[in-house]
């Protein structure tokens, strides 16, 4: 028998979402590799930060993931390079 967790939220829950989360990024590396000419070129500059193709591909599918699928179940704050650079994503009552 285990104990409850002392955790605010069920660690299961997160993990089965950060699962979740971590098949779509694959997936969509994996095409970026497939299709792009060069996924290692940059893409855009930002402060101080230089992104690549492949991390403009991800981002839209990691801020969504974030807003739709975990945020209305764990609010959280989301800090990602290139993601929003003056200041960190809310997403929820947090």
């Amino acid at each position: 028998m285990t104990s409850p967790s002392p955790l605010p939220h069920d660690p299961d829950a997160i993990l089965a979402l950060l699962k979740e989360l971590h098949a779509a990024i694959r997936a969509r590396v994996m095409e970026t590799m497939r299709t792009a000419d060069d996924p290692a070129a940059p893409a855009r500059e930002s402060a101080g930060d230089t992104l690549y193709r492949i991390d403009v591909d991800v981002e839209p599918l990691l801020v969504d993931f974030f807003r739709e699928r975990f945020a209305p179940q764990f609010p959280c704050t989301v800090i990602a390079e290139g993601v929003n650079d003056d200041e960190p994503l809310v997403l929820g009552d947090v």
